[in-house]
Formats: C-alpha cells, structure tokens, sequence
C-alpha cells in the first residue's frame, strides 16, 4: 500500500483475510516472493533500498545504496533477485544473492555499462543458467556476459516449458518456440486474441 504496509492472505484460512505482515519507511517500490521469503524496496535512504522479511514479516536484511527497478525476477536454483538498474542512467542487469537465512549476499552487474537495450521485460530460465531480454539478447545467469547467441527477433513474454523456450512477439498474439542450444526459430502460433503474459 502507500503507506508502506505489506500485508498477506492465508489462502489455507477458512475465511481468508489480508493480515499485516510488515510496513516499509516509505511506498514500495517492488515486491516479489524469493521462494518462501518476500523481496521489497523503496525509495528510503540512500538511492534506494532492498529488504527481505520472512513470511511472518520479520526484517531479516535490508541494504541501501540499491536500485529501483520496474521488476525483480527471482531464481531459486541461482538464489539471486534478478533486476534493472531503471534509476540510472546508463542502464545495466543486476543481481543480489539473498541466503536461505534471507542475508543479501553478494551482486553485480553486466560488464558492458548501457550496451544493450535493457527494456522490460526479460525473463530468467527456471534453470538458472540465462537470462532472455525483450530484445533477444541471452545473458549467461551466472558470470552476467552477453552470449553470442541471441533470438532473432523482440519478444514481449518467455517462458519455458522445460527446457524449451517460448516467447511472445511484440504483436502480442504471435507465439514461437525456440529450438536447441542455438535457439534457432521454431514453429510459431497465433493467439486468437492479445497475451497478457505467458
């Protein structure tokens, strides 16, 4: 909520009802599940700042310094929040370890400083081991290097099924899958009407 307040539903509950579970110095500005752990920043302190609260709302971490970012995408397997520096310029893919005790460990960064078009969305591989951006650009997950590869055309959504990768052509209607290591361009199907997310 604006005020900060971050509350949760028990959907095992037998009437279920939000419940206070935290309240942030200032509006969120993201908020994100890290498995069984909840991922938020706001604007407070210096830049910005990241925190991780148990599931009862207990502060486990926080950090300033940090970034504001239109989206953070967790993976579990790499334990890292995956997110845009969308605050400053030049632009850049980021990434902060948090612990299974809910610590923010270490980050970094894409070496190449605002040479790529870092536009949302991109997308993380349930693996962990790429990260795909709207423009088709593949990042390795774990060393941050843009790969050789890339999909030959935008996509507005990706998901995997598996191992393979589908995406959303910015038609919003056009679906293809990507095919081998390569990801070279597989079949594609029409959407009878606008994708709201795959």
């Amino acid at each position: 909520y604006d005020s900060g307040l971050i509350q949760k539903i028990d959907l095992a509950a037998s009437s279920p009802v939000e419940v206070p579970i935290a309240t942030l110095p200032q509006s969120a500005t993201g908020l994100a599940a890290a498995g069984d752990l909840v991922f938020a920043s706001d604007p407070s302190g210096a830049w910005h700042t990241h925190y991780v609260f148990s599931s009862d709302g207990t502060m486990l971490d926080s950090r300033e310094w940090n970034y504001y970012s239109e989206e953070f995408i967790w993976n579990g397997v790499n334990r890292r929040m995956y997110f845009y520096r969308d605050n400053m310029s030049p632009d850049d893919l980021h990434f902060e370890e948090i612990g299974t005790d809910g610590k923010l460990g270490e980050g970094g960064e894409t070496p190449g400083h605002g040479d790529d078009d870092f536009i949302h969305p991109f997308r993380v591989a349930p693996d962990g081991s790429i990260v795909v951006l709207s423009n088709g650009s593949i990042y390795d997950a774990h060393s941050m290097d843009r790969l050789g590869n890339s999909l030959s055309e935008s996509m507005t959504d990706a998901a995997w099924l598996g191992s393979v990768l589908f995406t959303v052509r910015e038609d919003g209607r056009t679906v293809r899958r990507w095919d081998g290591a390569t990801y070279a361009p597989g079949p594609t199907h029409l959407l009878p009407g606008t994708s709201a997310r795959l």
